[in-house]
């Protein structure tokens, strides 16, 4: 799936222009390097660490086929940063509320630890508003994502208020690519957590085709009738507040 990240450039350039930056988390499967290379762009040096090597190896294999290089890839749990204090001008994350809520805080010390005095932490999260949060109920119906991304930021709150950083907030609307035909975008979202819940039969995909096409009728037609879907991003950069 084609994603328009423009806000990389065209928002958060000024944020990441550095010259070390260490990212959390590398993804795998549809959503690998969709920031990585991006972050690239704009920092000098790139060290991107998973707790996952598997994702790891998608990570490496994917960067040689675009032709992606010079972001240093380490297998590394979050939690136990193997890196000295203040190295990083800059650390990011996306998708934080997908990591484990008992630990979150405990990776936001490790990055605040890590980090160079003055210097900031960028969060990437869909919105608690967006559409993408209805659809993955078709998919698990006992996952709450809208209530998961405000509890992370809660926690952010908590160790911005605790660590004295101030809370810059972006938010931005992209498009998760322009469909033509609404059979080709339903498929597309029948895909797109396929690691989480794969139909078992016809009658099983026709359900979950259904299900996914009320919903985007219900919380995003005008997107749904122009065979898109919009995914809202919201930006959380994290500043030390000067003494």
């Amino acid at each position: 799936m084609k994603t328009d990240k423009k806000f990389i450039d065209e928002d958060l350039k000024s944020y990441l222009n550095c010259n070390n930056c260490l990212e959390l988390g590398v993804f795998n499967g549809s959503e690998l390097g969709l920031y990585s290379h991006l972050i690239k762009k704009h920092v000098r040096n790139l060290t991107s660490i998973d707790i996952s090597n598997q994702a790891l190896q998608l990570a490496e294999k994917y960067f040689k086929e675009k032709n992606i290089d010079g972001i240093k890839l380490i297998q590394m749990n979050a939690c136990d940063l193997k890196f000295d204090d203040n190295m990083f001008d800059v650390v990011v994350t996306a998708s934080f509320h997908e990591m484990d809520p008992s630990i979150q805080f405990k990776i936001l010390e490790e990055a605040n630890r890590v980090l160079k005095k003055h210097k900031k932490i960028i969060f990437i999260e869909p919105h608690e508003d967006s559409v993408t949060n209805e659809l993955f109920k078709v998919f698990d119906p006992n996952e709450n994502h809208a209530q998961r991304i405000l509890n992370t930021k809660s926690c952010i709150r908590k160790f911005a208020k605790k660590y004295g950083y101030n809370i810059n907030e972006l938010v931005k609307s992209i498009s998760l690519n322009q469909f033509d035909s609404k059979e080709q975008l339903l498929n597309e979202m029948l895909n797109w957590w396929s690691d989480i819940r794969v139909p078992q039969n016809e009658n099983e995909e026709k359900q979950m085709k259904t299900e996914i096409q009320n919903t985007l009728q219900k919380f995003a037609e005008k997107d749904f009738i122009n065979n898109q879907v919009n995914e809202i991003i919201w930006c959380w950069i994290l500043e030390k507040k000067e003494n």
